[in-house]
């Protein structure tokens, strides 16, 4: 049970970090900022522009999902889980 929740906590933090990365957002961020200035401006200063820019990005949290299920049986216990499974067998399936 610990295995398979490890995977599917595995699985989901992964399908959401590759939608969500935070390296990917600050990239379309700086992309999006550059493109809305005006760099023809006299005033503009490239370098100054950069620098400043880099360091916002650098001190910008962007959350990232993780997931902690170690303990996956004994939530589940202290949830009183319960489930109902149901078998749905084919008559073309079942041979006789």
């Amino acid at each position: 049970m610990t295995q398979y929740a490890r995977e599917c906590a595995l699985e989901i933090e992964q399908q959401f970090n590759s939608i969500v990365s935070p390296q990917k957002l600050k990239t379309e961020m700086r992309r999006e900022l550059i493109s809305e200035l005006d760099t023809e401006n006299k005033d503009f200063n490239p370098v100054q522009f950069r620098e400043s820019l880099d360091r916002v990005l650098r001190t910008l949290v962007i959350p990232e999902l993780h997931l902690d299920f170690d303990d996956a049986p004994k939530m589940i216990s202290q949830s009183n889980f319960k489930a109902k499974f149901v078998i749905t067998i084919c008559k073309h399936c079942v041979t006789s």
